[in-house]
């Protein structure tokens, strides 16, 4: 009996959890929980950022390479013809394929073809590019892009630097609608932007940190239309309802149309960004990051610039020769 007795005691002993006992290891796996996830989560959007500046690099090797061959950079638009200026609207992007080891989405590009129908731009099907995407961006379509050419603080890619107005000369960026030397980017490669991030446009749906808002250039108000002050007035100025706008924004690498920023606000400004329609306007870099943009300093390296940067900074690294020379 005394044995039967000591056999109950030790099963009850052993028998299973009480509630409470359940409800303590409950709250400490929920505290270790709570603990543990936003480490992983920053640990992913670390990985993340990596490859993200990985592959804004390697457009930089690439864009360098290409300069090292041909003596010039890619135009901001390629495929102009003079004397009738005919533009064809492909990016930056279309003429470095080959050192991205895409030698063979190269050599399928038609160079006759034309922006208004993109499919007669490559021949066969279109491929999606991995190495021009930023991984952090959620929205970035199949033959999308991540990352824009700065065209300076100027609203837009605009001809030869003697062709301009004098006071805006200073304003001019890396990607214009000509193909420019190296040493024509007198501030230096080490004090100068090239390239930033974008958000990629919703595709519908207007959302303010993505898309583009399109502005009739009939009611444009007076006044200077390339100084970056006219822009940031009025794009201010823009209110609900959006009722035209274009969300295709980094949807296709091979045309420039909606693959170029500006320096006239800092990264990721709470200003909408707006155009006349065609490239004239307030394009702002933009991306996912938290209180950052990647860039690409125009001598290779990659940088995170805070969205608090002060925009006169922001503005002289985006100019080639704004006198300026401001270090990073």
């Amino acid at each position: 009996m005394q044995n039967r007795r000591s056999s109950q005691r030790a099963y009850d002993s052993h028998h299973g959890m009480t509630l409470i006992e359940v409800v303590v290891v409950m709250a400490i796996i929920s505290v270790l929980l709570s603990l543990l996830l936003p480490a992983v989560l920053q640990s992913r959007e670390s990985a993340r950022a990596t490859q993200c500046r990985s592959r804004l690099r390697q457009i930089g090797v690439a864009l360098q390479s290409y300069e090292a061959t041909n003596l010039v950079l890619p135009p901001a638009l390629a495929g102009i013809t003079l004397p009738s200026n005919r533009i064809d609207y492909f990016s930056p992007y279309s003429k470095i394929l080959s050192y991205l080891d895409q030698t063979s989405v190269a050599q399928r590009i038609n160079w006759n073809g034309t922006a208004a129908q993109p499919a007669s731009l490559i021949q066969g099907e279109a491929p999606g590019l991995a190495e021009l995407k930023c991984p952090t961006d959620p929205g970035v379509p199949l033959l999308g892009a991540s990352f824009a050419f700065s065209t300076g603080a100027l609203p837009g890619p605009y001809p030869p630097i003697d062709l301009l107005p004098a006071p805006h000369r200073r304003l001019v960026g890396c990607f214009t609608m000509y193909s420019l030397r190296l040493n024509e980017i007198r501030d230096g490669l080490s004090n100068t932007i090239g390239m930033a991030e974008m958000r990629s446009g919703s595709g519908n749906g207007f959302d303010v940190g993505r898309d583009v808002v399109m502005l009739s250039e009939a009611a444009a108000p007076a006044g200077d239309a390339l100084s970056p002050s006219y822009w940031i007035n009025l794009c201010r100025g823009v209110s609900n309802p959006i009722t035209m706008w274009e969300g295709g924004r980094g949807h296709f690498w091979i045309t420039a149309e909606w693959l170029l920023y500006s320096h006239a606000l800092p990264p990721n400004a709470r200003i909408v960004d707006c155009v006349f329609y065609g490239f004239q306007g307030l394009l702002t870099a933009r991306s996912y990051h938290p209180g950052q943009c990647h860039v690409l300093v125009m001598d290779g390296s990659v940088r995170g610039i805070a969205n608090s940067v002060d925009a006169s900074i922001w503005w002289a690294w985006g100019t080639r020769q704004g006198q300026e020379a401001v270090t990073f």
